[in-house]
């Protein structure tokens, strides 16, 4: 059995008080990519090990919904980057 090296994200955006917006590419089988945001607050415990969790106080709201804002954008950047980088087919010889 061979073990997988863990997926990397395609980026992460960041906001005051540690929170970040995670961007993933999922590979289709049509050889498209499908991308998915994760939005976490990264914070500190008192042994001082680092741990994300997915629950925000109301006072974050409003930063999560302009990290949402910067992650469509980012998204539409690589949606962008994905069809400049694929190849494109040769025109029909008639």
């Amino acid at each position: 059995m061979t073990e997988e090296t863990p997926k990397k994200p395609a980026l992460t955006l960041r906001a005051p008080g540690g929170l970040k917006a995670t961007i993933w590419a999922n590979n289709r089988p049509d050889g498209s990519t499908a991308y998915a945001v994760q939005f976490n607050r990264t914070y500190k415990d008192q042994a001082g090990q680092f741990h994300d969790i997915a629950s925000f106080d109301a006072g974050e709201a409003l930063q999560i919904s302009v990290l949402a804002t910067d992650a469509y954008k980012a998204i539409s950047d690589l949606r962008s980057q994905d069809k400049s980088a694929a190849p494109t087919d040769p025109e029909p010889a008639f």
